[in-house]
C-alpha cells in the first residue's frame, strides 16, 4: 500500500485521539499553553493570559493586564505544537491575536519495504483573531481563526470560530464560563474535507481554600479548584442542512467526559498544576508547574502517555505587562 509508513502513523494518533475528536485538526482540542495542558484541558472557566484565544477568547478581558504567550510543546509522533499570542486589555475590553501550529516533518514515504521514496510533512496552522467585551460581571468573546493543512502536496484552508461567555462572582472568588469551539467548515482535501474538532464546554474555576503558612513570614497559599464538562459536537454542514433531516444545526459525537483541573499558589511565585480527565485517552493525568517573576512566568507541563508511546512535554513563557 502507497505510504505505508503514513497508514502507520495516522492509526498512532487515533489510538490517542479517537474519543475526543474526529478531525486531522484535532490539536485545536490539544492545550495551547503549559497551563493549559498541566489542568487536561479545563481551561474554559480559567485565565491563562493571552492563550485564552485558544480555549475560551470571554476569558481575555477578565485579565488585569496585556499579555505575550509563546508555546513549544515536543508531542509523541515527533510532532510540536507552537503557539504565539498577544492579548491587549484596555479598559473592560480586550483585542489578542495569535498562531497555533502543529508539525510533522520528514515522514518517509515508501510504496513497499526498501528503500524511502523521499520525505513529506504534515502542516496545520491557525491564525487568530479576537475580541472580548466585558459588561459588569459579564464577559462575552469571540475568535475568529483562518485554518490552513498541508499534507504532503495537497493543502486546504478553512475558517472556525470559537464564542463564549464567562461570570465572575463571590468577589471574583468564582468564575463560570461556557464556550462553543471550532464553528467553522474547511475546504476539500484532495476528495475530503477534514472536520473540526467541534466542542461545547462548561466549566467552573473556584478559589477553594486560602491560609498562610507560618514561619518567619507567612507564606500565603491559595488552592483553586476547576472542573469542564466537554460534550464533542459535529456542526452540521449548512449546504446539505434541511430541517427533514435535522432538528438542529449541531449533534453530538460521542459522550461527554468531564476534565478536572487543580492549582496551587504559593505566595504569587510558585503555582503547581494538576489534571485528569474522564474522557477515552491514552493520557488521563497531567502536572506541571510555573515559575514567576518580574512580570515573567515560566511554565512547563508534562503528559505522561499509558499506552507506551511515551510522554509530551510543554514550555512556555508568559510576560503580563500593562498599557
Amino acid at each position: 500500500m502507497k505510504y505505508l509508513f503514513s497508514l502507520m502513523l495516522v492509526l498512532f494518533f487515533s489510538l490517542e485521539a479517537s474519543a475526543q475528536t474526529n478531525g486531522g485538526l484535532r490539536f485545536l482540542t490539544i492545550g495551547a499553553d503549559p497551563l493549559s495542558l498541566s489542568l487536561s484541558e479545563t481551561n474554559t472557566a480559567v485565565l491563562l493570559g493571552a492563550p485564552n484565544i485558544f480555549a475560551n477568547p470571554a476569558n481575555l478581558s477578565f485579565e488585569t493586564h496585556s499579555s505575550l504567550s509563546a508555546t513549544h510543546s515536543f508531542w509523541i509522533g515527533d510532532t510540536r505544537n507552537i503557539q504565539a499570542a498577544v492579548n491587549i486589555k484596555k479598559d473592560q475590553r480586550a483585542l489578542s491575536f495569535g498562531i497555533y501550529t502543529s508539525l510533522i516533518d520528514d515522514i518517509e514515504a515508501r510504496n513497499t519495504p526498501g528503500s524511502s521514496l523521499g520525505s513529506f510533512s504534515w502542516q496545520y496552522y491557525a491564525f487568530a483573531g479576537s475580541v472580548s467585551q466585558r459588561v459588569g460581571p459579564l464577559s462575552v468573546g469571540i475568535t475568529g481563526m483562518y485554518l490552513y493543512e498541508q499534507v504532503e502536496l495537497s493543502s486546504a484552508s478553512g475558517y472556525a470560530f470559537h464564542v463564549g461567555a464567562s461570570t465572575e462572582l463571590l468577589d471574583k472568588r468564582v468564575r463560570i464560563g461556557t464556550v462553543a469551539q471550532s464553528i467553522g467548515k474547511m475546504n476539500l482535501l484532495n476528495a475530503t474535507r477534514s472536520e473540526l474538532p467541534g466542542q461545547f464546554k462548561l466549566g467552573t474555576d473556584v478559589q477553594a481554600i486560602q491560609f498562610s503558612v507560618p514561619g518567619e513570614t507567612n507564606i500565603p497559599v491559595l488552592v483553586s479548584l476547576a472542573a469542564d464538562l466537554v460534550v464533542p459536537i459535529e456542526w452540521i454542514d449548512q449546504e446539505q442542512f434541511s430541517f427533514e433531516n435535522h432538528t438542529n444545526f449541531f449533534q453530538t459525537e460521542s459522550d461527554a467526559w468531564i476534565n478536572l483541573g487543580l492549582r496551587t499558589d504559593i505566595s504569587d511565585f510558585l503555582n503547581l498544576r494538576f489534571g485528569y480527565t474522564t474522557a477515552q485517552t491514552s493520557r488521563p493525568f497531567s502536572t506541571g508547574l510555573g515559575i514567576r517573576r518580574f512580570g515573567v512566568e515560566a511554565d512547563i507541563a508534562f503528559v505522561p502517555f499509558n499506552d507506551g508511546f511515551g510522554s509530551a512535554v510543554s514550555f512556555g513563557l508568559r510576560y503580563a505587562f500593562n498599557q
